[in-house]
């Protein structure tokens, strides 16, 4: 530490103190550098933000800035709570007398961080409250708050950066609330949240000596959160939503009530907060089910990566939800306990879901047959887009559908038709959009309100039946090309989608994988439309966004420079829905099979990738009574046929034996994990190698072994 006096009072003390980088730039400008920390880190890196000190300071402070007479003697505590521990013997204080470093505020304005000096070798880092008349404000800090375990014995100090003096002994194994970490020159500290006397203390230890402590264990089938973890999720502090009240109005698909605050407002010790948990990782197939504890408050964006559950209960106790706490998730059910009160419905980014279930009791939301309503039956509020059936008669005594209701960022929802029934009064906002397997719909002349986007991205529908008064746009997202979806609405309130031979304008867009001939080669892009000036060529493969059309050609935006290349070279990255299934039978080894089922004829079959099993019915009369029988097989033991004519190419479902377990994509054969999909997923082969092969999916570009992989053959191709 710097031997300079920057204030007087208990025996001052000097510290740089730092948050995370959104919010604490200005704080500490020219001396704070922040990074974010690398998440496959085993220490603490994972968890803590990493601060790096300079030569410079905090705001300097003296009885003028805090509004103080200069005899004021400032009471020092450990942490921002009255009942913290303070040093000197309980009687820390910092005098107004001298300037002193002011450092930042907790987020409630209440408690100031100030850096002072004891004497010309040692400081002190603490707390004081904000007195009443000090005018202006300070910047808010931010910490994160992660489950920590001592690796050796320790001192634990409020002068990291000077004498080091010691608060009391951290021994090996204990736990502590890891806070931020500091460092200066070649030494790293990290703030922790523990006891000494007890009472609290935010203190200081080498940052080399802490190590992840798990805030969850596996007890059978379900894994166990620990208590005392009160929010999970990644940590948005500028644009975190207050959820505790939910007003008429809102979004409950979206999750964003109607008023914006910072959160949380205050930090409450003993609190601890859980980055996002990566089930797929750290537990693969064993974690069948969730159980949260008592004290949790906040369930926020992708809080749980990976997990493939049979059921997870969303608990009462929350005052936040996001919708996105589920990231890249299966469930078989969800489950609203009786007493949760949150119009926040969690459907998950990226996230399969095949059925909904609302306690008894609960007073916002019941269920039918899986699908999730108001408590009062007249509003649909979310179909599960895992959900395996082909149809759904929408219930009559339905007056709502509303916003996002079917709808699926990934196109998984497999229905094809649906029955909307007489009564039905409205439709929200994107109601149907990614109902990417939806052929037709016939909106009854009941509803006299729809939104526009109501039926976005439906990319198969080939009807769309809409009383007279209202219309569809089906200008954004994928389906804002003819070639890729066609609109034949039965009036004159539908029509088709825009033509790319025209000019477009605004709205919405779409990725695109670059195509030459045979899928392969390069793609040339044009200075603009009508130019022959070629400025950049695009490799087969490349992924790029469109949404501008003009004289068959499409603009390529976020390039640099912006380039404009022919239509016909684009193949539209449709999530969830890169080919249709066309036709379905039995291989030689099926047919066999199915015989041994006493079933050797077929009028209809489904397809079940949650199983992945196909069922074949053959209907039967027997006396006179009309009765079906089943067979099933295997999803290997079935040839598939897609809808793409283009022998060239080649699909296949992704598949693993063991059902659940998820299948990962690799850098190359025998290599390292990229990404991993689920079972069902739709992906295009592009390279065969020694029993592997290299597939593109939605989301990623990797190698996998054969038999993860059932073929999907394009009609007409011949085989």
């Amino acid at each position: 530490m710097s031997g300079k006096k920057a204030g007087t009072g208990e025996k001052g003390s000097r510290s740089r103190r730092a948050r995370r980088g959104l919010l604490l730039a200005g704080l500490l400008a020219g001396w704070l550098v922040w990074l974010w920390a690398g998440a496959a880190s085993a220490d603490m890196n994972r968890l803590i933000p990493y601060y790096s000190w300079g030569s410079g300071g905090g705001t300097e402070v003296g009885a003028k800035e805090l509004g103080v007479s200069r005899d004021a003697k400032l009471p020092v505590y450990g942490a921002p709570f009255e009942e913290a521990w303070r040093g000197a013997g309980g009687r820390a204080a910092v005098s107004a007398a001298e300037p002193f470093l002011l450092l930042g505020s907790a987020q409630d304005g209440e408690w100031l961080l100030v850096s002072y000096q004891v004497d010309a070798k040692a400081g002190r880092i603490g707390w004081i409250r904000r007195p009443k008349n000090m005018p202006g404000t300070a910047d808010s800090l931010s910490l994160e708050r992660a489950l920590c375990e001592i690796g050796e014995d320790c001192a634990l100090t409020d002068d990291p950066l000077g004498s080091g003096r010691e608060i009391r002994r951290m021994t090996a194994g204990e736990q502590a609330i890891a806070l931020l970490r500091i460092q200066r020159e070649d030494r790293s500290w990290t703030c922790v949240e523990t006891e000494a006397e007890g009472r609290t203390v935010w203190g200081f230890v080498p940052s080399e000596n802490l190590y992840d402590a798990n805030p969850c264990s596996l007890e059978g089938e379900t894994l166990v959160i620990r208590e005392g973890v009160t929010r999970m999720g990644a940590v948005w502090e500028s644009e975190d939503w207050n959820a505790s009240e939910w007003l008429e109005g809102t979004d409950p698909a979206e999750g964003n009530p109607a008023e914006e605050v910072m959160f949380p407002t205050r930090y409450e010790k003993g609190e601890i907060w859980v980055d996002t948990l990566y089930v797929w990782d750290d537990y693969g197939q064993a974690a069948k089910s969730i159980r949260f504890p008592s004290t949790l408050r906040t369930l926020d964006a992708y809080a749980i990566d990976g997990a493939q559950l049979k059921k997870l209960r969303i608990p009462g106790t929350l005052e936040y939800l996001s919708p996105n706490f589920l990231y890249r998730c299966t469930a078989e059910k969800i489950i609203l306990s009786a007493d949760y009160r949150l119009k926040a419905i969690p459907k998950g980014d990226d996230s399969g879901i095949t059925a909904w279930e609302a306690e008894e009791g609960n007073p916002l939301f019941r269920t039918r047959d899986g699908v999730l309503f108001g408590a009062d039956g007249k509003t649909l509020y979310a179909y599960p887009n895992r959900k395996p059936d082909l149809h759904y008669d929408v219930p009559k005594g339905t007056e709502t559908i509303y916003d996002y209701a079917f709808s699926d960022s990934d196109m998984d929802i497999r229905l094809q038709t649906i029955s909307l029934p007489a009564g039905l009064k409205k439709i929200g906002r994107y109601a149907f959009s990614g109902c990417g397997r939806l052929n037709a719909v016939t909106v009854p002349l009941t509803v006299t309100e729809m939104d526009p986007t109501a039926f976005v991205d439906c990319v198969s529908l080939e009807r769309l039946s809409l009383p007279p008064w209202l219309r569809a746009d089906f200008s954004e997202g994928y389906s804002s090309r003819a070639d890729y979806s066609s609109y034949t609405g039965d009036n004159g309130a539908t029509g088709r989608a825009p033509d790319p031979e025209g000019p477009q304008s605004g709205g919405g867009g779409f990725y695109a994988w670059i195509r030459g001939e045979n899928g392969e080669g390069e793609v040339p892009g044009y200075a603009d439309a009508e130019s022959d000036r070629t400025v950049r060529l695009y490799p087969s493969g490349t992924l790029v966004w469109t949404g501008h059309f003009s004289s068959g050609r499409a603009k390529i935006s976020w390039e640099d420079p912006e380039a404009w290349v022919e239509t016909g070279s684009l193949m539209p990255r449709c999530e969830g829905a890169l080919f249709r299934v066309t036709r379905m039978s039995p291989t030689a080894e099926g047919e066999k099979a199915l015989r041994e089922q006493g079933l050797e004829g077929y009028t209809y079959v489904w397809m079940d990738l949650d199983e992945m099993q196909v069922h074949f019915i053959l209907p039967r009369t027997v006396k006179g009574e009309r009765t079906e029988q089943e067979g099933i097989l295997p999803l290997p033991m079935t040839a598939l046929s897609c809808d793409q004519t283009d022998p060239a190419r080649s699909f296949a479902y992704l598949y693993a034996e063991s059902g659940t377990e998820p299948i990962r994509l690799l850098d190359r054969p025998e290599g390292t994990a990229l990404d991993f999909t689920y079972r069902g997923e739709e992906a295009e082969i592009l390279e065969r190698s020694g029993g592997w092969l290299r597939v593109r999916t939605v989301r990623a570009e990797g190698w996998i072994r054969e038999e993860n992989a059932v073929p999907v053959t394009p009609e007409g191709s011949g085989n």
